[in-house]
């Protein structure tokens, strides 16, 4: 009899190897634990410069007023809101993610700012939106926690209209001459930070290590070219800490 374990597809979850199917589950209890204390956690971990980051990935979008825009893995709807001021009342937003307490949190973030939003509790590797239905798509911070980003790509550019825009922005690979004192905020601070401030030491140390097995920028321009996508280009920032993709869809 074939051992049924053998069997099961493993992937990464921080330095642990998990079955596929279980990352999911797993990446949505760390989520359920930050999501109260998150964007109070994202400015004291990045001291800040997460707003940057998501300011040049929103103009990297190249907004129109109108346009309707997918932002996809959209937690407590920071993208969103900036997306929201460029594309106008004329203009759709749709907010999706696959935490429920995060994607309401940032629904209900963005109906405080005046933001009439559409969210959608789903799963990146299966959007529920017809082919070629967005102008636009952003996904930020999260392409790192999909388990196929593969698939997920490619649902991307389905539901984009043909020449439309993704943007990605995730952690990256920073330069070798910062990473040591990278490496010891990461595992240390980082870890403590969010046992004082969030309650839990485990998801910044899921966190911290996430971010060392995601791949490099030219390997994740290669998946999204990869899913069909025409060009792939990226720049990072903050010495390699973040990188935006920009790919336009076939």
């Amino acid at each position: 009899m074939v051992n049924s374990k053998k069997n099961k597809k493993m992937v990464d979850f921080g330095f642990q190897a998990v079955p596929a199917s279980e990352k999911e589950k797993l990446v949505n209890e760390v989520f359920n634990d930050v999501a109260d204390k998150y964007d109070l956690m994202n400015d004291l971990s990045s001291f800040g410069l997460h707003r940057l980051w998501k300011k040049q990935a929103v103009k990297l979008m190249n907004l129109s007023l109108g346009d309707v825009v997918l932002d996809v893995a959209s937690g407590t709807g920071d993208m969103a809101y900036s997306i929201s001021k460029k594309i106008g009342t004329s203009g759709s937003i749709i907010v999706s993610d696959i935490n429920n307490k995060m994607l309401l949190n940032g629904r209900d973030r963005l109906l405080d700012k005046g933001v009439d939003s559409f969210a959608i509790n789903c799963s990146a590797e299966s959007l529920p939106f017809k082919d070629s239905t967005f102008d636009k798509v952003s996904i930020a911070f999260g392409l790192r926690n999909i388990t196929k980003k593969a698939v997920a790509l490619k649902e991307m550019n389905r539901v984009l209209k043909p020449s439309g825009k993704l943007v990605i922005l995730e952690f990256s690979k920073i330069i070798k001459s910062v990473a040591p004192i990278y490496d010891w905020y990461s595992f240390n601070v980082m870890p403590l930070v969010g046992e004082r401030v969030a309650g839990t030491r485990n998801a910044y140390k899921y966190l911290a290590e996430s971010i060392r097995q995601y791949p490099t920028p030219e390997e994740v321009s290669n998946l999204i070219l990869g899913a069909g996508f025409l060009s792939a280009r990226f720049q990072t920032m903050s010495f390699g800490v973040v990188s935006i993709h920009q790919a336009i869809s076939g």
